[in-house]
């Protein structure tokens, strides 16, 4: 049981590192596109 919860904690922060990597691949980016897109890589972390 405890792999479930390995698995999801993983694919969990894939998702947070996939949704930052535009942030820190764009040279150039707004200051309100960066923070869309910093909001967008936070949401997919789990809230307890």
């Amino acid at each position: 049981m405890i792999w479930i919860e390995l698995i999801a904690s993983l694919l969990v922060g894939l998702g947070t590192v996939v949704g930052a990597l535009p942030v820190l691949c764009i040279p150039t980016i707004t200051q309100r596109a960066e923070a869309i897109l910093l909001g967008l890589g936070g949401g997919v972390l789990p809230h307890c």
